[in-house]
């Protein structure tokens, strides 16, 4: 039980380290992001990835189970993207398959992951993404609220995805994206009701005015109350994106 529990330790900050401890923050963007594992280890990754001084890329995951085998999955796909960013050069068929095939090879199709993944320029303003089977997260644009959902099915089941579309879109001046775990919506009160995507819908209407930073922390506040601090069942991972 000792060395058990040593492992997990281990794993447990290795994990730690996977996660960004700081996310950009500037004039013309700024992120900020949310990260509470149920357990010691949990399967949820976000990261927002430098691609050149005209693009980046941010990503939301969700790795299937929990513990060392998730953390490691979790590792692997860190590493992958960060090594060699997508959206940046491939087409869309490109895209997933070498994201599938690299998941699936690590899986070997006992796990799975859902995944959002955008590239943003600066330049032009575009947004191009892929949601492989991840909660579409929500965009206010304009102060119109929409939900991010083009892509793929989920990867890492499956050796070839038939279907694929990739999202492109412009961002107005203070648009704001807003992408989480579906341990989020999850969250349940006293009666045993979901928080549910409707409420979060409105959260983000109702506060898209605000900074990364402030949105993510009056959620928190929301979430607790709503909650009563009884505690998730789930791991809750929030990333916020504000452009300017």
């Amino acid at each position: 039980k000792k060395e058990f529990d040593k492992e997990m330790e281990m794993a447990s900050k290795i994990q730690g380290m996977i996660i960004p401890k700081r996310l950009p923050k500037n004039h013309i963007y700024e992120f900020s992001g949310l990260y509470m594992p149920h357990r010691s280890i949990g399967g949820d990754y976000y990261d927002v990835i430098n691609v050149s001084t005209d693009e980046f890329v941010f990503c939301m995951g969700d790795i299937s189970g929990k513990g060392i085998a998730a953390a490691l999955v979790m590792a692997n796909l860190q590493s992958y993207l960060n090594a060699s960013p997508p959206l940046v050069t491939e087409s869309e068929r490109e895209l997933v398959d070498r994201l599938n095939s690299k998941i699936y090879s690590i899986t070997n199709g006992d796990k799975f992951i859902t995944l959002f993944i955008a590239r943003y320029n600066i330049l032009t303003r575009e947004l191009v993404y892929l949601n492989a089977g991840h909660n579409p997260p929500f965009l206010v644009n304009k102060g119109e609220v929409t939900r991010l959902d083009k892509g793929c099915a989920l990867l890492g089941i499956l050796e070839y995805i038939p279907k694929v579309q990739l999202g492109r879109l412009k961002l107005e001046p203070d648009s704001l994206i807003f992408t989480y775990t579906d341990g989020l919506s999850e969250i349940e009160n006293q009666k045993g009701i979901a928080f549910g995507d409707e409420r979060l819908r409105d959260f983000a209407a109702n506060n898209s005015n605000l900074s990364s930073e402030i949105f993510v922390k009056k959620l928190y506040t929301e979430l607790n109350t709503y909650n009563e601090q009884n505690g998730f069942n789930d791991d809750v991972s929030v990333l916020v994106g504000k452009f300017y």
